[in-house]
């Protein structure tokens, strides 16, 4: 049986794709006051005020981004044993695929993996950030011959 589990993000990773994540939110929470701001809709008092909630706001869905992407992160396992492929992550229905039900094993230019199965919930995503990386590929080349992505 082997088991494979993600490598520790950096915080850079982790507040770059939380800020695409947010990025319509703070777009609009932009929008919003530059148009109190622009057209004098109020003093400047309550101007300070909405513009302290939306930064209180945005900091908050920072946070609880931070931990549910974390959360979801370290979860993530690949286990790898007998005749079957099984990913288990938090918030998420775990995923078997037996050797005989795989179709496809895709690698990706980003160094990602994709493993087919039969129907379409039968596909199992391996991001890049997976340790043991040499050990993986050598495990799902046995399983069946890998499919090179060009994009």
């Amino acid at each position: 049986m082997e088991q494979f589990k993600m490598n520790q993000p950096d915080r850079v990773q982790i507040l770059g794709r939380l800020s695409l994540q947010l990025l319509p939110a703070i777009l609009m929470v932009t929008a919003g006051l530059l148009f109190i701001r622009v057209f004098h809709l109020s003093s400047l008092t309550v101007y300070r005020i909405a513009l302290g909630i939306c930064v209180a706001l945005l900091i908050a869905f920072y946070f609880i981004g931070w931990q549910k992407f974390k959360r979801m992160y370290y979860s993530y396992t690949l286990t790898i044993s007998g005749n079957v492929i099984m990913r288990e992550q938090a918030n998420a229905p775990t995923v078997k695929l037996s050797f005989i039900e795989v179709n496809e094993i895709a690698k990706h230019p980003n160094g990602s993996y994709t493993i087919k199965g039969k129907s379409h919930d039968e596909c199992i995503e391996i991001p890049n950030q997976i340790d043991n990386i040499h050990t993986l590929e050598r495990a799902l080349n046995e399983i069946r011959p890998m499919v090179l992505k060009a994009s």
